[in-house]
Parts: C-alpha cells; structure tokens; sequence
C-alpha cells in the first residue's frame, strides 16, 4: 500500500472490492474499524494523547479488526499482546 490519504482511501477501496478477503463481514463495519484504528495509529505514531480515550474499547476493536483478517490472527494478538496487563496497571 502506498502513503498518503488519497492512496490510501484507493487502496482501501481496492481492498474492500475484494470481497472474498472478508466473507461475512459488512463493508461499512470494516472501513469503520480500520479508519479507527488508522486514526488511533496515527495518534501514537504522532505522540498525542490517548489518555482520555478508551483504550479497553480500542484495543476490543483492534482484536475485532485483526479477526477479520483472519481469525488466528485475532487469538495470536490476544495470546501474546502485553495490552491487557498495562491495561490493569493504568492509574484510575
């Protein structure tokens, strides 16, 4: 995939032509997840805040997300993600 917005949303458009990548999965539900993680990745990569967003909630999107991708992938990230735990450590 190239970089930049526009390239992006074509490659995502190319991406979700393809149907059979993501049997069962609706469209829009898909294009959310990955926008959101997008704009999630973006905010880190960037160093903004994440401190006031619910991270259980995004990181329960990412796992949803990946298990589009494929199934195995959703159970592998949640077996070996170090997420949960720093997750529990977090300050109130």
């Amino acid at each position: 995939m190239a970089n930049g917005p526009a390239t992006l949303d074509a490659d995502m458009a190319a991406l979700l032509s393809q149907r059979v990548a993501f049997p069962g999965v609706r469209r829009g539900r898909f294009q959310f997840a990955v926008a959101q993680f997008l704009m999630i990745r973006n905010r880190i990569s960037h160093g903004e805040p994440i401190h006031t967003r619910d991270l259980a909630m995004d990181y329960r999107l990412l796992l949803k997300t990946a298990g589009y991708v494929h199934p195995s992938l959703e159970v592998w990230i949640a077996v070996t993600s170090s997420v949960p735990t720093m997750l529990a450590k977090r300050p109130a």
